[in-house]
This record gives structure tokens, C-alpha cells and sequence, in this order.
């Protein structure tokens, strides 16, 4: 099934590329205590939405489904005590960490996210000394500079969606005239190969 998932990613960077911003003016003219305020503002804003949206597990929708009509839901299997933790420990640590030492790909994959996300976290710590030190930037000001996070997320999420709509879309359609179900996922990797030439640039 085709499905729309990039902009999920990138929203983990807009938060780090607009905070800064928003944080800085707060400080700068209203005191650190409206850094929290904001903070709490904005969870607001974005909780309320939630609340309204329908459930989408799958779990919950079946059983929700069995108790409308009456009739027993499906069977589950529940797991206690030393079968629970087993199943605890072998998915959610063992499972990973084997994917990781025999996966060349799920390798390369977590050490480049493990870069771009450290790089990307050490300008927390580089902006404000280069720009208040070097540059006699005040706190809203070296804020702003983080706008320039601001717009390569915004181009990313244009470039995937390009790249969703007019390439990986086609490879799909064309899929689905020779009778398959999918294509491979490596079509995916399009943004990643084009991502690889903008993060040294950035």
C-alpha cells in the first residue's frame, strides 16, 4: 500500500529549529519563566487536536468492533510472569541490538541518524557561544539563527514529497500494472541519496 510518511520524520526537527527562536524572545524581553509558559502553550495546542482524533490500534478497534456487534473479541495471548519478561527482554533490547551487529544496512542506517542527529544537537551548545562571543549576538538574535534549521526541514519535507508524488508514486503504479503488491523499498532511498549531498552543504 502506498503511504505518505516522511513529514512524521521531519517534525522531529522542527521542534529543535523553531524552539530556539520562540525561547529566545521569551527570555530576552519576558524572563526564563516564560520559557515554560510557551512551552506549556504550545503542548496545549497541540494536545487539544489529539484528543479529537479517532483511535487507529489495531488492537483496540477490533475489540471496540466485537463490542458493538455483540460477539467475542478476538482471542489474545497474554503473557505473565517469567514468559512476559522474557518476550520484554528479546524484543525490546536482544532483537535490536542482534539487528544491529548482523545488519549491515540497519548498521550504516542507525550510524548516519546517529550522525545528523549529533550534529544537529551540538549546535545548541555552538550557536550561542560563536554568535553571543564572536558575533556580540543577544538572545533573541542567535535564536534566530536557527532559522536556518527552520528551512531545511522545510525543503526536506518538500523534497520528499516531490520525490514521493513523482518517483517513488510511478515505480508504484507501474508495480501494480505487472501484478505486484509493492515495490522494493529501496526506491525509498532517494531522499536519503539526495540527503547526502545536503548535509555537508548544510
Amino acid at each position: 500500500m502506498h503511504q505518505w510518511t516522511p513529514l512524521t520524520t521531519r517534525q522531529q526537527f522542527a521542534g529543535p529549529a523553531l524552539g530556539p527562536v520562540i525561547g529566545g524572545f521569551s527570555a530576552q524581553y519576558k524572563g526564563w519563566r516564560w520559557t515554560q509558559w510557551c512551552t506549556i502553550f504550545i503542548s496545549l495546542a497541540t494536545l487539544l487536536p489529539v484528543l479529537c482524533m479517532s483511535e487507529t490500534y489495531k488492537k483496540i478497534i477490533l475489540t471496540r468492533r466485537a463490542k458493538r456487534l455483540n460477539i467475542d473479541p478476538p482471542a489474545q495471548a497474554k503473557l505473565t510472569g517469567l514468559a512476559f519478561w522474557k518476550m520484554l527482554v528479546t524484543v525490546t533490547l536482544l532483537r535490536p541490538l542482534h539487528m544491529l551487529t548482523t545488519e549491515p544496512t540497519v548498521f550504516l542506517f542507525s550510524l548516519y541518524t546517529a550522525f545528523t542527529f549529533s550534529v544537529l544537537f551540538a549546535f545548541f551548545a555552538a550557536y550561542p557561544y560563536t554568535f553571543q562571543s564572536v558575533y556580540g549576538f543577544n538572545t533573541w538574535q542567535y535564536g534566530l539563527t536557527f532559522l536556518g534549521i527552520g528551512l531545511g526541514v522545510l525543503l526536506g519535507v518538500l523534497t520528499n514529497f516531490f520525490v514521493d508524488r513523482f518517483y517513488y508514486a510511478k515505480h508504484h503504479q507501474r508495480a501494480l500494472k505487472e501484478g505486484r503488491t509493492s515495490v522494493p523499498p529501496e526506491y525509498r532511498l532517494m531522499c536519503a541519496q539526495m540527503g547526502c549531498f545536503g548535509v555537508p552543504i548544510g
